[in-house]
């Protein structure tokens, strides 16, 4: 069985060729919360694409959670 990191996601960018662009991967329109996208290609290896997704509600479960700079204080909440 592959492991989710090693299966080739379907990512498709259209633009109408003026100020309208739209995104969807796997068939799951992203448009709306995508704000950038980037591509690198190194060597032999596959083209990566890196998106930068607009203010969004995230959660990191760890038992290891690093301290963050103390700059973003005010935007995170610690949750016991």
């Amino acid at each position: 069985m592959k492991e989710k990191r090693d299966v080739k996601h379907r990512v498709v960018i259209e633009s109408n060729g003026i100020n309208q662009t739209s995104m969807s991967i796997d068939g799951i329109d992203v448009s709306d919360i995508v704000t950038e996208i980037r591509f690198v290609h190194k060597g032999a290896a596959p083209p990566a694409l890196t998106m930068e997704i607009r203010g969004c509600d995230v959660t990191v479960k760890t038992p290891q959670v690093p301290r963050l700079p103390e700059v973003l204080d005010g935007f995170y909440i610690p949750v016991d």
